[in-house]
């Protein structure tokens, strides 16, 4: 009768080596591996049992973490003083001087060029108009010295750039340009 308990492999090793079947285990060692491997063959017959409650577990961890009221977890670059707190610092001034969409003022001329004097004072007028908008955050004009690439080799071709303080879909009276 013990050795039905141990299985048919061993039953095959019973019969032709007259082996003893082992029916309890020896020490605690044994008791434990015992233990762990009965789980591990109950966790393989029911392995859609097993993901669906990993599944569960993690959507319920997830669902803890973002709930209302949740302290979020710090994280390296959120904890001041650190290093990597540190060095997100700029990143984020910067961010926040870029957090809305930008455009381009094309201005082009068939013929002279957009530093004559008549074409430089109307492309002036027009990036001061533009500066006059009040969504916008920042306006590059072709005639600065940042702006100065702004100007094509050629001479006729120039754009301002326009950086607003809120996204596309958020300006007033806006219109598609697809």
């Amino acid at each position: 009768m013990a050795a039905v308990a141990c299985g048919r492999s061993f039953m095959r090793k019973l019969i032709a080596d007259k082996v003893e079947c082992p029916s309890t285990p020896r020490d605690s060692h044994d008791q434990e591996r015992a233990e762990h491997a009965s789980f591990a063959r109950w966790c393989y017959r029911h392995r859609l049992i097993v993901v669906i409650a990993w599944l569960v577990i993690l959507a319920t961890v997830i669902g803890v973490d973002r709930s209302p009221g949740a302290t979020p977890t710090p994280t390296p670059s959120t904890l001041p003083g650190t290093e990597s707190a540190k060095a997100l610092q700029p990143a984020q001034r910067g961010a926040a001087k870029q957090s809305g969409d930008s455009d381009s003022i094309v201005w082009h001329v068939p013929s002279g060029s957009v530093n004559d004097p008549a074409v430089r004072t109307r492309i002036t007028a027009s990036v001061t108009a533009s500066r006059q908008v009040p969504v916008g955050r920042r306006v590059t004009s072709p005639y600065t010295p940042t702006g100065a690439v702004q100007i094509s080799r050629d001479g006729k071709t120039a754009y301002a750039t326009i950086v607003f303080t809120k996204l596309a879909a958020e300006l007033p009276g806006r219109t598609s340009s697809a």
